[in-house]
């Protein structure tokens, strides 16, 4: 990539991504209604108007939906309609999927931004000489990674390398065809018959969520930011970070596909072993599919991330930079796991359709295009 270019970013969503909206889920006959063959979001202002007041103050305003409009009037009093991947299920709440104010649906510049982040933060680690110890980690588990990013990116925020990528939210695209109703189950590692396997925890670890589908394209911006980048020192990195790396850290930022597609080449194979070897065929072939799909990018222009919910713990940090020596002081000094157990993390969120373990969440592709003034 050239200093100073923006770019614009065509996003092909992989597997189903879902971003919290962060307002709590949505509630059965309080947010939506259920008919026979369809979930729709009510809208409040909408029933109000629908409503006769006498009607209302009979049902002494009440709020359940149920008993306020009849089905037909479901349509024309909603916001949304949901489709359903598994049916027949009784669904009590819904995990709500972020939206702009109109109901459309996009992805943060801020989600894109701090999964580039974390697969810099590896790729610094493992091959750009800047190794971690257990001094490097903060005393409380909420400020665990402050000084590692400190000591990878730099001092403060108005010094941090990232300064210099700009990433804007993506452009809303209409939620008619592009948001489905999926249910997301807890897999985790327990003894059967002898073996460890992979199993579902049960229907208290079950999960109705709103996610974007596979396929669904979202477009964007970003930009490298030439004044910051074009010498190092205008960012004012610590001097001992930059003595540590042979590599400049411009680097890192300017090549920042690539180094996204390493983590995610490394992700890949981790999770391929893991259902290997605990036996969930179904969710490897997935990962297969992933990896020899990986291998047919342009690694300077194209790259997977995988981001949203559900998406665990290795996706978010950088766990597998870590020896395992140093995972296991991590483990303990922040309570990480059920002690004793060997696998860590144990147990992974997975898309379930008739009651058969499919594919993880969050998975895109990127593809970069120069915009031209």
């Amino acid at each position: 990539m050239n200093l100073g270019n923006n770019y614009v970013a065509e996003i092909e969503v992989i597997s189903p991504l879902h971003i919290n909206s962060g307002k709590g889920d949505l509630l059965f006959d309080i947010d939506y209604a259920i008919d026979k063959r369809d979930i729709w979001v009510i809208d409040i202002e909408k029933m109000l108007k629908a409503v006769d007041v006498n009607f209302w103050n009979q049902r002494n305003c009440s709020v359940q939906i149920s008993k306020l409009l009849k089905e037909q009037k479901y349509p024309e009093c909603s916001r949304y309609r949901l489709s359903q991947t598994s049916r027949g299920q009784q669904i009590y709440r819904i995990k709500e999927q972020l939206k702009d104010p109109f109901d459309r649906l996009y992805i943060p510049g801020s989600s894109l931004k701090g999964a580039i982040r974390t697969c810099l933060a590896w790729g610094m680690i493992v091959g750009g000489g800047m190794p971690i110890t257990k001094n490097d980690f903060g005393r409380h588990y909420r400020f665990a990674a402050q000084p590692i990013e400190a000591k990878l990116f730099g001092q403060t925020p108005n010094h941090d390398l990232l300064r210099a990528l700009h990433v804007a939210d993506s452009e809303s695209i209409d939620i008619k065809k592009s948001l489905n109703l999926y249910l997301v189950s807890v897999y985790s590692i327990s003894h059967q018959t002898g073996s460890l396997k992979l199993n579902s925890k049960g229907t208290r670890f079950r999960f109705h969520v709103e996610a974007v589908p596979p396929q669904t394209m979202f477009r964007t911006r970003l930009r490298l930011d030439k004044y910051l980048l074009q010498n190092d020192f205008k960012l004012q990195f610590s001097s001992k970070r930059e003595k540590m790396s042979a590599k400049p850290s411009s680097f890192w930022l300017i090549h920042f596909a690539r180094h996204c597609n390493a983590f995610a080449e490394e992700f890949i194979k981790t999770e391929i072993d893991f259902y290997a070897d605990y036996g969930l065929e179904t969710v490897m072939q997935f990962y297969e599919g992933l990896r020899q799909q990986l291998f047919t990018l342009d690694r300077e222009r194209e790259f997977l991330l995988q981001l949203g919910w559900g998406t665990g713990w290795l996706s978010k940090t950088i766990g597998m930079a870590l020896s395992d020596e140093l995972l296991d002081f991590v483990r303990s000094r922040f309570r990480l796991g059920r002690r004793g157990a060997k696998e860590f993390p144990k147990s992974r969120r997975l898309i379930e359709i008739n009651q058969i373990p499919k594919m993880p969440l969050g998975w895109i592709k990127v593809k970069l295009e120069q915009e031209h003034a």
